[in-house]
């Protein structure tokens, strides 16, 4: 009875470890996404910003500069620097919900000067804390995509 009683309980053991090892939580390792073997080198039509705005973000922390694309040329982005508009820490949607549409494209019209950046470099120009949706609602054309 005793050698049963210890082979159930064996067996339990090694059920429970097996269990917690296979339902414990692993880190999912995502891969590095490597460079393109030859860089994006061509001309992409950037909506105007009577129809739309477009968003590009570089540097990282607080060097990071938020720009409002009017260009796209050889794997190089063009366009406004939104910095002056820009509260601390805030990023293009907090600034979109501040100013509105109509404000930010004035500003883009009314600035003479342009950054330009190697799109290479450029990094997700909003900051995306949860769960997200993006849909293409505030350029007309688009808009039927999104079918809202």
């Amino acid at each position: 009875m005793r050698i049963i009683t210890l082979t159930a309980i064996g067996l339990i053991l090694i059920v429970a470890v097996a269990t917690f090892v296979g339902l414990s939580p692993q880190q999912v390792r995502v891969p590095v996404r490597p460079a393109p073997a030859m860089p994006l080198r061509a001309t992409i039509t950037i909506a105007p910003t009577d129809d739309a705005l477009t968003f590009a973000r570089f540097g990282e922390g607080t060097a990071a500069r938020t720009i409002v694309v009017t260009r796209y040329q050889d794997g190089v982005v063009t366009g406004v620097d939104l910095m002056p508009q820009l509260k601390p820490g805030e990023d293009a949607i907090a600034a979109y919900s501040r100013l509105g549409y109509e404000a930010i494209a004035a500003f883009v019209a009314e600035t003479k000067a342009s950054v330009s950046q190697d799109a290479a470099t450029l990094a997700v120009p909003v900051d995306l804390r949860a769960v997200h949706a993006a849909v293409a609602t505030n350029c007309s054309p688009s808009a039927p995509m999104a079918q809202i």
